[in-house]
């Protein structure tokens, strides 16, 4: 029996077994291999001039999310940069994008020395 993943590994690379190597198997027990597909491709969807909420929906459809902060609950925001890593979810890899928010024009200020 063989599944397929996507890994780092080459497509058809033997990424993992069960039995491990070295055990003795009876004649009637099925081998589980896992075989790689390679590495997973994704395109990034345009999400310039988009909100922040409906970048997010967009990297949702693309089976992408938006990187997170270390204790920030909504992700990337106000200019600032995220990490790229991958969250595990239902086994797989979640690919992770960095989205850099404007915060619009600044509002013009003048000081005034007296």
């Amino acid at each position: 029996m063989a599944d397929r993943i996507y890994s780092d590994q080459p497509i058809n690379v033997v990424v993992r077994q069960t039995p491990t190597s070295g055990l003795l198997m009876k004649v009637s027990q099925q081998a589980h291999v896992v075989l790689s597909l390679g590495q997973r491709q994704l395109q990034i969807p345009l999400l310039e001039g988009n909100s922040l909420r409906a970048s997010r929906i967009e990297l949702l459809r693309a089976g992408l999310q938006v990187a997170k902060f270390p204790g920030d609950d909504d992700g990337a925001a106000g200019g600032r940069r995220g990490h790229s890593e991958s969250e595990t979810w239902r086994g797989a890899a979640t690919p992770r994008v960095d989205v850099l928010v404007s915060q619009g024009p600044r509002e013009t200020a003048y000081v005034m020395h007296i």
